[in-house]
């Protein structure tokens, strides 16, 4: 089958995929980021080399714990991340010189990479009007990456971090911020109604599509930087078309946590 009708298929079952979940929210939604951080974590330590190591085997039975921390309490699902932090400076003692300080530091940073960061969007679903809210996190990363491509496409001609991606331009980052901006502004016009938390919807969501954008671009050059790293092209193929998870979700693993913060300072 063509490359671009298997990308196509792809894009539209995890789309809808992901629209059913973020709809209904609750357990729907968080099984799909609980079943997501686990496959994302997998290749993620696959790609770094760790997986089947004891560091990573921690972090990764800790993923649940902390996942199941943040559907039943959540306001102590933080200090999970500590006991995670023991367990590993356990192992890490007691089978020293068997793992390095690296080893041990890259597993703990795959916890708060993946499953902690991932969280954030079924805590934004969970707050007060969150059915409306979740969706700033993906409206902001599509818009970005839609008009970096189109603005990519049609004025690109210094390159961001060819390094990295020799693909993406100046041109096309500054069109994903400003492109995301808008989409925002019009989405908080739409529904300023349901966004009773801001005192002036369209002037916060614009300013988070701002932002969002341009934090979601470091997550995107961040998972690209990973990869070269490690000499792979994608995380994984879960997704045929696309790669893994990892790779899907890669500006979200940024942006998530950070539309969280943002609601509260801007609300």
């Amino acid at each position: 089958m063509n490359t671009f009708w298997v990308r196509l298929r792809s894009s539209f079952i995890f789309l809808a995929l992901l629209v059913l979940c973020l709809y209904f929210g609750g357990v729907v939604l968080f099984s799909m980021l609980l079943f997501v951080s686990a496959v994302a974590l997998f290749e993620y330590d696959r790609a770094l080399g760790l997986w089947g190591k004891a560091p990573a085997t921690v972090v990764f039975a800790c993923l649940f714990v902390y996942m199941a921390t943040v559907y039943f309490l959540p306001q102590a699902a933080f200090l999970v991340l500590f006991g995670v932090l023991l367990v590993l400076l356990t192992v890490y003692a007691l089978s020293f010189p068997k793992f390095s300080i690296r080893e041990v530091a890259e597993a703990a940073f795959g916890m708060i990479y993946v499953p902690v960061s991932l969280s954030f969007i079924y805590l934004i679903r969970e707050m007060d009007q969150g059915i409306f809210l979740v969706w700033i996190v993906c409206i902001s990363a599509w818009g970005s990456d839609v008009f970096a491509y189109l603005f990519g496409s049609l004025l690109g001609k210094h390159q961001l971090a060819p390094k990295l991606s020799p693909h993406k331009t100046v041109e096309g980052s500054l069109g994903g911020v400003l492109g995301a901006t808008a989409v925002m502004a019009v989405f908080g016009w739409i529904c300023q109604e349901e966004f009773y938390l801001f005192k002036q919807p369209i002037v916060a969501l614009a300013i988070i599509g701002l932002v969002g954008a341009v934090i979601g671009q470091i997550g995107d050059l961040a998972a690209s930087a990973i990869k070269r790293d490690c000499g792979i092209k994608d995380f994984g193929s879960f997704i045929p078309g696309h790669g893994g998870f990892l790779d899907r979700f890669d500006s979200v693993l940024a942006l998530a946590p950070a539309v969280y913060m943002l609601l509260l300072l801007v609300g």
